[in-house]
C-alpha cells in the first residue's frame, strides 16, 4: 500500500512539474504586432500575436476594430499591412489561400492591392509568425 501511494505521488509530482515548463515555453515566444491599413477609409488597426508559428485568423484578430466594416459579415478590409513591433529574425506570412504575403525584419510593409479605392477583404486570411 505504501509503495502504491508513493508511486502515485511521484507520478503526480512529475506531471505537475512538467506543466510550468510548458507554460514558460509559451511565455518566452516573442510577440509580433501587425497593423492593417485601409487607405480608402483612412482607418487602421493593430493586433498582437505570439510568434509561435500558430495560425491566427484575421477575422478574429481584427473583429470589432477600425478595419472591420461592421456589416453582418464583419469583413476586414485593408489596402496594406505592416509589422510595427517584432523581434530580429522574425518570419511572418499573411496567407489568403490563393495568395500569400511574406514579412520579415527587413521587409515589414506589404501593399495588398494596386488600387487603394478597392480594399481587400482579409476575413478568410491567416497570419502566422516564427523566429
Amino acid at each position: 500500500m505504501q509503495f502504491t501511494l508513493a508511486a502515485v505521488v511521484a507520478c503526480l509530482a512529475a506531471s505537475v512539474s512538467a506543466v510550468p515548463s510548458s507554460i514558460a515555453a509559451k511565455r518566452t515566444a516573442p510577440s509580433v504586432t501587425l497593423s492593417l491599413i485601409n487607405d480608402q477609409s483612412g482607418r487602421n488597426a493593430a493586433a498582437t500575436i505570439v510568434a509561435d508559428g500558430g495560425a491566427n485568423y484575421i477575422s478574429s484578430l481584427f473583429h470589432g476594430s477600425a478595419v472591420d466594416d461592421m456589416t453582418a459579415n464583419h469583413d476586414i478590409l485593408a489596402t496594406s499591412a505592416q509589422l510595427i513591433a517584432f523581434p530580429q529574425g522574425i518570419e511572418c506570412t499573411l496567407d489568403l489561400g490563393a495568395t500569400a504575403f511574406h514579412f520579415d525584419d527587413q521587409a515589414t510593409f506589404v501593399r495588398l492591392v494596386q488600387n487603394i479605392n478597392d480594399p481587400l477583404n482579409l476575413s478568410g486570411a491567416v497570419f502566422s509568425c516564427f523566429v
